[in-house]
């Protein structure tokens, strides 16, 4: 039920108006609209647990599994409703290594591509 209510809540959204949507499956929900821009941003380890270390005032072991819960969560999640796999490049137009690039190149990317279809 939670999912479908997501999906009829994006659905609407996505008819309204333009909008950012992060997870909640989106990109396969979506997949058959023209004017969809499907982002999957991820980073090395070590800046991960960096970056939850400092959110979270946790240690390096704690992080670590929050991040390993999280995906899995997000995995198991998208593989059962999607029937897809989580994370594979081809289900997204564009995917950012944002330990590579760092946050603000890479909301500066999705900006001209979603600016210039």
């Amino acid at each position: 039920m939670v999912y479908e209510a997501q999906r009829k809540v994006i659905l609407e959204l996505a008819d309204r108006e333009s909008c950012v949507i992060i997870g909640r499956n989106a990109d396969y929900i979506l997949k058959d609209r023209d004017d969809v821009l499907n982002v999957f941003i991820h980073g090395d380890m070590p800046e991960k647990t960096q970056r939850i270390m400092d959110l979270y005032n946790v240690g390096e072991k704690e992080a670590v599994k929050m991040m390993a819960d999280t995906d899995k969560r997000r995995m198991t999640n998208y593989n059962f409703y999607t029937d897809q796999k989580w994370g594979k490049a081809s289900n997204y137009t564009l995917c950012l290594n944002s330990s590579k690039l760092g946050y603000n190149r890479c909301e500066k990317i999705i900006m001209e591509c979603s600016c210039n279809p």
